[in-house]
Protein backbone atom coordinates (compact mmCIF):
# COMPACT_ATOMS: atom_id res chain seq x y z
CA UNK A 1 0.00 0.00 0.00
CA UNK A 2 2.92 1.84 1.30
CA UNK A 3 4.81 1.53 -2.29
CA UNK A 4 1.78 2.34 -4.03
CA UNK A 5 0.88 5.43 -2.83
CA UNK A 6 5.11 6.43 -2.97
CA UNK A 7 4.73 5.89 -6.54
CA UNK A 8 1.59 8.23 -6.85
CA UNK A 9 3.09 10.89 -5.35
CA UNK A 10 6.16 10.80 -7.22
CA UNK A 11 4.14 10.74 -10.68
CA UNK A 12 2.15 14.04 -8.82
CA UNK A 13 5.56 15.64 -8.29
CA UNK A 14 6.73 14.46 -11.44
CA UNK A 15 3.44 16.22 -12.76
CA UNK A 16 3.87 19.51 -10.61
CA UNK A 17 7.60 20.04 -12.14
CA UNK A 18 6.51 19.77 -15.69
CA UNK A 19 3.97 22.01 -14.91
CA UNK A 20 6.07 24.46 -13.42
CA UNK A 21 8.85 24.14 -16.03
CA UNK A 22 5.96 25.01 -18.70
CA UNK A 23 4.93 28.19 -16.15
CA UNK A 24 8.39 29.20 -16.30
CA UNK A 25 9.17 28.82 -20.15
CA UNK A 26 5.54 30.81 -20.76
CA UNK A 27 5.92 33.72 -17.92
CA UNK A 28 10.36 33.70 -18.23
CA UNK A 29 12.24 35.72 -21.15
CA UNK A 30 10.46 36.12 -24.43
CA UNK A 31 11.82 34.04 -27.60
CA UNK A 32 14.39 36.10 -29.17
CA UNK A 33 12.95 36.37 -32.68
CA UNK A 34 15.70 38.66 -33.88
CA UNK A 35 18.19 35.47 -34.09
CA UNK A 36 16.05 33.91 -37.05
CA UNK A 37 16.58 37.33 -39.16
CA UNK A 38 13.29 37.72 -40.49
CA UNK A 39 10.77 40.01 -39.94
CA UNK A 40 8.11 37.34 -40.82
CA UNK A 41 9.19 35.33 -37.49
CA UNK A 42 8.20 38.29 -35.33
CA UNK A 43 4.67 38.53 -37.12
CA UNK A 44 3.53 34.80 -37.24
CA UNK A 45 2.51 33.15 -34.21
CA UNK A 46 4.57 31.08 -31.95
CA UNK A 47 1.71 28.81 -29.56
CA UNK A 48 0.45 25.14 -30.34
CA UNK A 49 -1.11 25.27 -34.21
CA UNK A 50 -2.92 21.93 -33.17
CA UNK A 51 -3.65 21.50 -29.47
CA UNK A 52 -3.19 17.74 -28.40
CA UNK A 53 -1.38 15.49 -30.12
CA UNK A 54 -0.24 11.52 -29.15
CA UNK A 55 2.77 10.69 -27.45
CA UNK A 56 4.04 7.92 -30.19
CA UNK A 57 5.36 8.66 -33.51
CA UNK A 58 2.43 8.74 -36.11
CA UNK A 59 3.97 9.59 -39.33
CA UNK A 60 7.42 9.59 -40.83
CA UNK A 61 9.29 11.68 -43.97
CA UNK A 62 10.65 9.69 -47.14
CA UNK A 63 11.15 10.71 -50.58
CA UNK A 64 9.99 9.46 -53.92
CA UNK A 65 10.23 10.57 -57.44
CA UNK A 66 9.51 14.37 -57.79
CA UNK A 67 8.13 14.86 -54.44
CA UNK A 68 8.62 13.90 -50.64
CA UNK A 69 5.71 12.52 -48.41
CA UNK A 70 4.87 12.00 -44.11
CA UNK A 71 3.40 8.24 -43.64
CA UNK A 72 1.56 7.10 -41.06
CA UNK A 73 4.11 4.75 -39.14
CA UNK A 74 3.47 0.83 -38.25
CA UNK A 75 2.72 1.73 -34.66
CA UNK A 76 -0.38 4.45 -36.31
CA UNK A 77 -1.62 1.75 -38.17
CA UNK A 78 -1.90 -0.62 -35.83
CA UNK A 79 -3.32 1.99 -33.13
CA UNK A 80 -6.67 2.19 -35.41
CA UNK A 81 -6.19 -1.40 -37.01
CA UNK A 82 -6.88 -2.53 -33.30
CA UNK A 83 -10.40 -1.18 -32.64
CA UNK A 84 -11.43 -2.74 -35.89
CA UNK A 85 -10.17 -5.92 -35.71
CA UNK A 86 -12.63 -5.81 -32.38
CA UNK A 87 -15.29 -4.10 -34.18
CA UNK A 88 -15.39 -7.92 -36.52
CA UNK A 89 -14.13 -10.71 -33.71
CA UNK A 90 -16.67 -9.23 -30.89
CA UNK A 91 -19.44 -10.29 -32.85
CA UNK A 92 -18.45 -13.91 -33.72
CA UNK A 93 -16.85 -14.33 -29.96
CA UNK A 94 -20.52 -13.18 -28.69
CA UNK A 95 -22.78 -14.94 -31.24
CA UNK A 96 -21.09 -18.61 -31.29
CA UNK A 97 -21.89 -19.53 -27.20
CA UNK A 98 -25.43 -18.70 -27.87
CA UNK A 99 -25.66 -20.24 -31.22
CA UNK A 100 -24.12 -23.58 -29.70
CA UNK A 101 -26.20 -23.14 -26.41
CA UNK A 102 -29.63 -22.87 -28.60
CA UNK A 103 -30.70 -19.87 -26.30
CA UNK A 104 -31.55 -16.14 -27.63
CA UNK A 105 -31.73 -12.85 -25.92
CA UNK A 106 -33.63 -9.39 -27.72
CA UNK A 107 -31.06 -7.33 -26.18
CA UNK A 108 -28.63 -9.55 -28.20
CA UNK A 109 -28.64 -8.72 -31.96
CA UNK A 110 -28.41 -5.16 -30.50
CA UNK A 111 -25.30 -5.17 -28.49
CA UNK A 112 -23.88 -7.82 -31.21
CA UNK A 113 -24.32 -5.66 -33.76
CA UNK A 114 -24.10 -1.95 -32.15
CA UNK A 115 -21.49 -1.67 -29.90
CA UNK A 116 -18.88 -3.82 -32.17
CA UNK A 117 -19.45 -1.15 -35.08
CA UNK A 118 -18.86 1.52 -32.68
CA UNK A 119 -15.45 0.29 -32.49
CA UNK A 120 -15.10 -1.04 -36.37
CA UNK A 121 -15.98 3.03 -37.38
CA UNK A 122 -13.63 4.72 -34.75
CA UNK A 123 -11.19 2.40 -35.76
CA UNK A 124 -11.81 2.85 -39.34
CA UNK A 125 -12.14 6.98 -39.10
CA UNK A 126 -8.54 6.47 -37.46
CA UNK A 127 -7.38 4.66 -40.39
CA UNK A 128 -8.31 7.46 -42.68
CA UNK A 129 -7.07 10.16 -40.40
CA UNK A 130 -3.62 8.22 -40.19
CA UNK A 131 -3.77 7.47 -44.13
CA UNK A 132 -3.97 11.22 -45.23
CA UNK A 133 -1.90 12.23 -47.73
CA UNK A 134 0.73 14.46 -46.42
CA UNK A 135 2.97 15.75 -49.91
CA UNK A 136 5.78 18.53 -50.74
CA UNK A 137 5.68 18.02 -54.69
CA UNK A 138 7.97 19.41 -56.57
CA UNK A 139 6.57 18.23 -59.62
CA UNK A 140 3.44 20.89 -59.13
CA UNK A 141 4.90 23.18 -56.82
CA UNK A 142 2.22 22.43 -54.29
CA UNK A 143 2.14 21.18 -50.48
CA UNK A 144 -1.13 19.63 -49.40
CA UNK A 145 -2.78 17.28 -47.13
CA UNK A 146 -5.91 15.06 -48.26
CA UNK A 147 -6.93 13.05 -51.68
CA UNK A 148 -6.74 14.08 -55.17
CA UNK A 149 -7.90 12.42 -57.78
CA UNK A 150 -5.47 11.89 -61.18
CA UNK A 151 -3.96 15.54 -61.97
CA UNK A 152 -6.32 17.37 -60.13
CA UNK A 153 -4.97 20.42 -57.97
CA UNK A 154 -5.11 21.39 -54.52
CA UNK A 155 -7.04 24.26 -55.66
CA UNK A 156 -8.92 22.31 -57.99
CA UNK A 157 -10.30 20.14 -54.98
CA UNK A 158 -10.59 22.53 -52.90
CA UNK A 159 -8.77 21.03 -49.73
CA UNK A 160 -8.58 23.36 -46.82
CA UNK A 161 -4.46 22.54 -45.89
CA UNK A 162 -2.47 23.68 -48.91
CA UNK A 163 0.23 26.20 -50.27
CA UNK A 164 2.60 26.44 -53.00
CA UNK A 165 6.15 25.31 -52.05
CA UNK A 166 7.48 28.59 -52.91
CA UNK A 167 5.33 30.67 -50.50
CA UNK A 168 7.01 28.33 -47.47
CA UNK A 169 9.38 30.50 -45.70
CA UNK A 170 10.68 27.94 -43.13
CA UNK A 171 9.75 25.29 -40.59
CA UNK A 172 9.10 26.09 -37.19
CA UNK A 173 8.69 23.19 -34.00
CA UNK A 174 7.74 24.31 -31.18
CA UNK A 175 5.43 22.18 -28.19
CA UNK A 176 3.30 22.12 -25.94
CA UNK A 177 2.61 19.84 -22.39
CA UNK A 178 -0.49 17.67 -23.44
CA UNK A 179 -2.50 16.44 -19.80
CA UNK A 180 -4.22 13.36 -19.84
CA UNK A 181 -6.06 11.26 -17.06
CA UNK A 182 -3.89 8.63 -15.36
CA UNK A 183 -4.60 4.89 -16.28
CA UNK A 184 -5.60 2.11 -15.43
CA UNK A 185 -2.29 1.35 -13.80
CA UNK A 186 -2.32 4.77 -11.93
CA UNK A 187 0.10 6.34 -14.01
CA UNK A 188 -0.01 9.59 -15.38
CA UNK A 189 -0.29 9.71 -19.28
CA UNK A 190 0.83 13.63 -19.73
CA UNK A 191 3.22 13.90 -22.24
CA UNK A 192 4.93 16.36 -24.54
CA UNK A 193 3.88 16.70 -28.10
CA UNK A 194 6.07 18.69 -31.10
CA UNK A 195 4.78 20.37 -33.88
CA UNK A 196 6.27 20.72 -37.34
CA UNK A 197 4.85 23.68 -38.78
CA UNK A 198 5.06 25.96 -42.10
CA UNK A 199 5.91 29.47 -41.58
CA UNK A 200 4.52 31.14 -45.35
CA UNK A 201 5.03 34.41 -46.72
CA UNK A 202 1.87 36.06 -44.98
CA UNK A 203 3.36 34.89 -41.44
CA UNK A 204 0.42 32.25 -42.11
CA UNK A 205 0.85 28.64 -40.55
CA UNK A 206 0.23 25.45 -41.93
CA UNK A 207 1.18 21.86 -39.89
CA UNK A 208 2.88 19.43 -41.07
CA UNK A 209 2.71 16.80 -38.17
CA UNK A 210 2.31 16.45 -34.62
CA UNK A 211 4.09 14.00 -32.06
CA UNK A 212 5.90 13.05 -28.91
CA UNK A 213 8.63 11.20 -30.19
CA UNK A 214 10.81 14.32 -29.81
CA UNK A 215 14.27 13.01 -31.72
CA UNK A 216 12.56 11.77 -34.27
CA UNK A 217 10.43 14.59 -35.39
CA UNK A 218 13.64 16.89 -35.15
CA UNK A 219 15.76 14.52 -37.58
CA UNK A 220 12.45 14.37 -40.57
CA UNK A 221 12.10 18.31 -39.88
CA UNK A 222 15.72 18.37 -41.03
CA UNK A 223 15.32 16.16 -43.86
CA UNK A 224 12.29 18.31 -45.11
CA UNK A 225 13.99 21.08 -44.64
CA UNK A 226 17.22 19.95 -46.45
CA UNK A 227 14.36 19.14 -49.65
CA UNK A 228 12.84 22.40 -49.21
CA UNK A 229 15.83 24.22 -48.61
CA UNK A 230 14.35 26.50 -45.77
CA UNK A 231 15.64 27.05 -42.09
CA UNK A 232 14.32 25.44 -38.96
CA UNK A 233 13.21 28.17 -37.04
CA UNK A 234 13.03 26.16 -33.48
CA UNK A 235 10.98 27.33 -30.67
CA UNK A 236 10.95 26.26 -27.03
CA UNK A 237 11.22 22.41 -26.93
Amino acid sequence: MFKNLGEKLTEKIGEIGDSIKDAIKASGTPLDLSKFNNPIAEKTEWSPLKPGGTSFRTHEFYKKTGEARFKATKGNLMFSGIFMVIGLVVPVLMMTPAISSGSSSEALPFIVNFVPLVFFFAGFFLFRVSTKPIVFSKTTGYFWKGRLKGNESPEQKPLKEYCRLRDIVALQIISEHVSGSSSSSGRSSSFRSYEINLILQDAGRLNVIDHGKKIKLLEDAEKLAAYLGVPVWMGRI
